[in-house]
């Protein structure tokens, strides 16, 4: 289980892991019905907790967490960096690591543009704010 919490001011971000996808079960401490979703929205003070699940699973596979804000205001009126994390995970037989070299490249995730109002609309029908 992951917890987030939006500990940030002003912006809802987008949140997502390449090749993951989340369940959500709680939104701001209170179990909703459990809902799939490759991106959270995650608002100034909220947390929410998840189950997050490989969609495949590779051998010292390296896969990026990002988050970037949502807005429908003007471009240029508030920071609209992404913000980027690496997921890796233990690899099981430790006799014989992946090197470096034979790493598959680190994966992407897709987020939802960052004013996709239909994103934003569909997730929140979707848990206790809707």
């Amino acid at each position: 289980m992951l917890r987030l919490i939006k500990a940030a001011l002003n912006d809802e971000l987008f949140f997502a892991v390449a090749n993951h996808t989340f369940t959500v079960v709680d939104v701001d401490a209170l179990y909703v019905k459990p809902f799939a979703v490759n991106s959270l929205l995650i608002a100034p003070g909220h947390t929410s907790n998840v189950f997050l699940t490989a969609k495949s699973s590779f051998p010292g596979a390296r896969y990026y967490m990002l988050a970037q804000p949502y807005a429908t205001t003007r471009p240029g009126t508030f920071d609209n960096s992404t913000a980027a994390g690496v997921l890796e995970y233990e690899e099981h037989d430790l006799a014989s690591p992946t090197s470096d070299k034979n790493r598959l490249p680190t994966c992407t995730p897709t987020l939802p543009q960052i004013n996709d109002t239909t994103a934003v609309s569909n997730y929140t029908a979707s848990s206790a704010f809707g």
